[in-house]
């Protein structure tokens, strides 16, 4: 049963981590030619956390000026808790293009979905492979 599971979430998390590289390798091939500008942190989207993760994750707010003045408001796409975010009112880099402006990263050129995505898979990952090496002994 325990090596069933292991095999199961090994599959689920090697199927993760590619979706996630595969989205981050698209991203960083299109993210040379977006342009850097800054922005400021104008507020927060709060996400509550889980029974298991009762802590609440804010993604930051951004307002920021395009290359024509217009100013555009995004909202990162990373999360954390309210300490480790920048405060309102702080300076941030953002990246965006022209044509769209509306789909700026915030603090790197690619955001950090991916990356964050890669970590939890590589963790699952580990986890797996520890549960199919006890199932195997």
């Amino acid at each position: 049963m325990l090596l069933a599971l292991g095999v199961v979430v090994l599959l689920v998390a090697a199927y993760s981590f590619g979706r996630a590289l595969r989205a981050e390798l698209a991203a960083r091939e299109v993210a040379g030619s977006k342009l850097h500008t800054k922005g400021t942190v104008v507020g927060y989207r709060r996400k509550r956390g889980t029974i298991e993760d009762p802590g609440e994750t804010c993604f930051p707010r951004v307002r920021f000026p395009t290359v024509d003045g217009t100013m555009i408001e995004v909202e990162s796409d990373v999360g954390a808790s309210e300490a480790a975010v920048p405060r309102v009112g702080e300076r941030v880099d953002v990246y965006f293009h022209t044509d769209h402006p509306e789909r700026a990263t915030v603090g790197s050129r690619t955001g950090g979905a991916n990356k964050l995505q890669m970590i939890v898979s590589a963790g699952l990952a580990a986890i797996a492979a520890a549960f199919v090496v006890i199932a195997l002994r």
